[in-house]
């Protein structure tokens, strides 16, 4: 899953479908990264490989344990660059 291999762990917003890695970029839009973890784990319940969820579930993760920059907005995710 190439577009996982981050610094973070938060997915790349886009893979290259033609050469089939992942396409760079300085932004990542977390609702993007946070909704697709849905996906990842209903994708691990159908094809019964964990992996799928074990990805997803590191995104999580680090959303809960990231910074916030106010305790009174503790429900925002900061944005990464």
């Amino acid at each position: 899953m190439p577009a996982f291999n981050t610094s973070t762990g938060i997915p790349y917003p886009r893979v290259d479908v033609n050469t089939g890695k992942a396409v760079e970029s300085q932004h990542v839009c977390i609702a993007e990264a946070g909704t697709v973890q849905l996906e990842y784990w209903k994708l691990s319940e159908l094809t019964g490989d964990p992996v799928y969820h074990e990805t997803a579930q590191r995104v999580v993760d680090l959303l809960d344990k990231a910074d916030k920059p106010h305790k009174e907005l503790e429900y925002l995710i900061p944005r990464y660059e």
